[in-house]
């Protein structure tokens, strides 16, 4: 269950970092992420089920706000990956409107690769998603997909917005 925990993990992490800087402008983003999960073992889906993370492996769509900073905005594409999620990025291509790179996951509770795409609508919104095969720490191959969207909502952040 950890392995698939870090799965989760590296979904919130990345897609915050993508969020806080994927746009042009700062202040308060709608970050709305959708996950899905393959390979999971029946009793691992039924125990994030009771957990209330059903919808963390079925697409369910989650919505954020995300607070970005003047000096994240400015980072436009160009960001790495947290050191907390155990994975990096590598091959990365970033132009002014999109960014692909391959993913690289070698921390304690999985590893494996993929791939990572986003693009940008201008400075008020963007897409992305991406696709990563793991090996959990329980031996178990995990095909975990993200897809995301962020959409610009206001020059300053509410108290709730995450940083």
């Amino acid at each position: 269950m950890l392995g698939r925990c870090a799965l989760v993990v590296v979904a919130v992490l990345v897609t915050a970092s993508a969020a806080a800087e994927a746009g042009q402008k700062s202040g308060e983003w709608i970050v709305t992420t959708r996950m899905f999960m393959k390979g999971l073992p029946a009793e691992q889906v039924e125990m994030m089920k009771q957990a209330g993370m059903a919808g963390m492996i079925t697409g369910e769509p989650r919505v954020a706000k995300q607070c970005v900073t003047p000096a994240e905005a400015a980072k436009g594409l160009d960001f790495d990956m947290g050191a907390d999620s155990g994975c990096r990025l590598a091959n990365k291509v970033v132009t002014d409107t999109k960014m692909s790179a391959d993913m690289i996951c070698s921390g304690p509770d999985m590893k494996g690769k993929g791939h990572m795409q986003m693009a940008l609508s201008g400075d008020s919104a963007y897409s992305g998603n991406w696709t990563v095969d793991v090996i959990d720490q329980d031996g178990h191959p995990v095909q975990q997909e993200v897809q995301f969207s962020g959409q610009w909502s206001k020059a300053t952040c509410e108290a709730g917005a995450k940083k």
